[in-house]
C-alpha cells in the first residue's frame, strides 16, 4: 500500500470526524430550553390529552432538565439529556425514594 492511499485514507478519515463533530457541536450550542420543554410537552399531550400548561422543567442533577407534567390527565416526568435525548421516561410513581 503506498504512502499517498494511507494520506488520503487519513484525510477522508479526518474529514468526516470534522463534519459529525461540527453537526453535533451546532446541534448542542442551538437547542434552548423551551424547545426541550415545548417537545415533551407535545409528547405529554398527544399521550394523555393534558394540556401543555401541565408541564414545566427543573434542572437535573444527572443530564440537563427534568421535565415535569402533571394534570388531570396523569402525570408524566422526562429527564433530558444536554442534546434533548430522553434519559428516562418514569412517573412519579415509579420512581424509587430517594
Amino acid at each position: 500500500m503506498s504512502w499517498r492511499v494511507v494520506a488520503i485514507s487519513f484525510a477522508a478519515l479526518v474529514g468526516v470526524s470534522a463534519l459529525l463533530g461540527g453537526a453535533l457541536g451546532l446541534r448542542h450550542v442551538n437547542l434552548s430550553e423551551t424547545e426541550v420543554i415545548n417537545a415533551y410537552a407535545a409528547r405529554y399531550i398527544a399521550e394523555t390529552g393534558g394540556v401543555a400548561t401541565d408541564c414545566y422543567a427543573e434542572p437535573l442533577d444527572r443530564g440537563w432538565l427534568r421535565v415535569i407534567c402533571a394534570g388531570a390527565g396523569g402525570s408524566r416526568q422526562f429527564d433530558v439529556g444536554r442534546w434533548g435525548q430522553q434519559i428516562n421516561a418514569a412517573t412519579p410513581s415509579e420512581r424509587p425514594e430517594a
